[in-house]
C-alpha cells in the first residue's frame, strides 16, 4: 500500500480531522513538490524529510548509498515505466555500495538473481 492509500485509509478510520497527523501530510506534500520542481540528488532539505518521511536514516545507509540513492532517483524521475533492464540496473548499481557494516544489499542481491 503506497503513502497515499495510507493517508486516504487512516481518514476513513479516524474518527475526527484532528486524529490525522498534519504533520505527516504536509511532509508528503513538500516531498512531492521538491521532486517535481529541483534537482533532487542535491537537494539536502528533500533528502532529509524523504529519509525521515520514509524512515531510512535507521537502514544504515552509508553517505555513499543515499548520494547513488537520489542520483539514480533524479535521472529516473522522468521515466513513465521502468522495464525489467532498468529495474535489474538500479538495483544493481545499488548492490555495489557497501553497507556501514561493509556488505553489499543482500536484499538487492536476491532481487537480482530473481530478475534473471
Amino acid at each position: 500500500m503506497n503513502t497515499v492509500e495510507k493517508v486516504v485509509e487512516k481518514i476513513k478510520k479516524a474518527e475526527s480531522i484532528k486524529d490525522i497527523d498534519i504533520s505527516s501530510l504536509e511532509s508528503y506534500r513538500f516531498i512531492q513538490q521538491e521532486f517535481n520542481k529541483s534537482d533532487i540528488s542535491c537537494n539536502d532539505k528533500f533528502q532529509t524529510r524523504f529519509m525521515s518521511f520514509y524512515r531510512l536514516y535507521g537502514a544504515g545507509l552509508t553517505k555513499d548509498f543515499r548520494k547513488t540513492y537520489f542520483e539514480i532517483m533524479q535521472e529516473k524521475r522522468d521515466s513513465k515505466f521502468l522495464d525489467h533492464s532498468d529495474v535489474k540496473d538500479v538495483i544493481s548499481r545499488l548492490y555495489e555500495i557497501k553497507s556501514a557494516k561493509g556488505l553489499n544489499c543482500r536484499d538487492c542481491n536476491r532481487f537480482c538473481v530473481n530478475l534473471k
